[in-house]
């Protein structure tokens, strides 16, 4: 669509003139019927709004070559969309916004080609997702970290006679990143930690206390949080993305089904161009050497 609306609003830009005259010349004719001057200026009108008249000076450039090509396929097309029950965008219309339209069409012979999944197909492929997506789910751990094995003793047994154990990691650990959140980590495969603290973490209940880990970076007193929360975000997540992926495989499917089934209609289109807007070659209109 923006492609499409910066090439008109471009061609406005380059042709605007004062005169509002009418050109029934004829540049191009698909299976019988004339594309004029007149219908690129109805594309110019409806799109932008203005009068927009194409000079003989202009007619070699590239944005009315653009501009044609898109009335050759829609002339090319017509037919065959109007079977799919897809009408035209209406050059005559002085309420329709063209540049809509036009890629509603599209779109209408898109879905038409590759129509949606039923709800049966759709899950199938959320399960395919899903089952590659498939992890570990994830751990959700607090800790304190103090340098001797004497301090975690120490902080171990406040932790068992009472303390919070976000109070107590707050107050004595030395990884100030987790102290200041009372020594959450969140919740994350525990394969990131070192594997003195994995090995330990798996090994909890959910609640459950450790004794002194020591690792490469001192004393560890680990808690395992509860990760419900955490494991129906993740899933949520997952399930968000294998919507978009199954969205996303069916927009691809329906562009090369609309690719395909265009270009075949336009290469078996009787199209003649006059000379001064180009050549009909290989299914499309190529702008005067």
């Amino acid at each position: 669509m923006h492609a499409l609306r910066t090439l008109l609003v471009a061609l406005a830009v380059a042709l605007l003139a004062a005169s509002c005259a009418s050109d029934s010349r004829v540049a191009a004719t698909v299976e019988g019927t004339d594309i004029t001057v007149d219908d690129v200026d109805s594309i110019l009108r409806l799109a932008i709004g203005d009068e927009v008249v194409v000079e003989d000076l202009a007619l070699d450039s590239g944005e009315v070559n653009g501009a044609l090509n898109v009335l050759v396929l829609i002339e090319a097309v017509k037919d065959d969309a109007a079977e799919f029950g897809v009408q035209a965008p209406a050059l005559d219309d002085e309420d329709a916004d063209f540049i809509e339209t036009y890629n509603d069409f599209l779109e209408g012979i898109a879905t038409s080609l590759v129509p949606d999944m039923t709800a049966a197909e759709r899950q199938a492929e959320l399960d395919i997702f899903m089952q590659a997506a498939s992890l570990e789910p994830p751990v959700c751990s607090s800790h304190l970290l103090v340098e001797s094995e004497a301090d975690a003793v120490a902080a171990l047994a406040r932790i068992e006679a009472g303390e919070a154990f976000s109070d107590v990691a707050t107050e004595v650990s030395i990884d100030e990143g987790s102290a200041v959140q009372g020594g959450y980590l969140g919740c994350t495969d525990p394969s990131v930690f070192v594997p003195e603290f994995a090995e330990a973490l798996v090994a909890l209940e959910v609640g459950q206390v450790s004794a002194p880990v020591e690792s490469q970076f001192g004393f560890h007193v680990i808690l395992r949080e509860d990760a419900t929360d955490a494991i129906a975000e993740r899933e949520a997540n997952l399930l968000a993305q294998g919507e978009a992926s199954v969205d996303n495989f069916i927009f691809s499917q329906r562009q090369a089904a609309l690719s395909v089934w265009i270009t075949e209609r336009l290469e078996a289109a009787d199209v003649t161009v006059d000379p001064a807007f180009g050549s009909w070659v290989d299914g499309t209109v190529r702008p005067p050497a």
